[in-house]
């Protein structure tokens, strides 16, 4: 199976163009009961729509692995500036890509 993929919201696209899975986006958003559950849970585990900040401002090592350990994630898009140990895997911008340890 393909890597799934943690992203911030202003990547939505991303996941178009890199034909990769990721976690929750605004763009793939299901039309079955069950599935739009699901995709709100996922959503707002990792956006936090509620609390007014989400991904990436929380994007501390343990809440990342919580999410990954839930959710699968192999790998995480972050700010260049986070202090996570696990390895960067490219830069970009005010970003890295970082594989993530579960």
């Amino acid at each position: 199976p393909d890597a799934v993929f943690l992203i911030p919201e202003e990547w939505r696209h991303w996941r178009l163009h890199a034909h990769r899975a990721v976690v929750a986006d605004w763009k793939a958003f299901p039309f079955r009961e069950r599935q739009m559950r699901a995709w709100h849970d996922r959503y707002l585990d990792v956006f936090d729509l509620e609390q007014g900040i989400g991904y990436p401002v929380r994007a501390t090592e343990r809440w990342l692995r919580v999410l990954a350990t839930r959710y699968r994630i192999d790998y995480a898009v972050v700010p260049r500036s986070s202090c996570l140990r696990w390895p960067t895997v490219a830069l970009s911008g005010r970003w890295k890509l970082v594989a993530v340890a579960r």
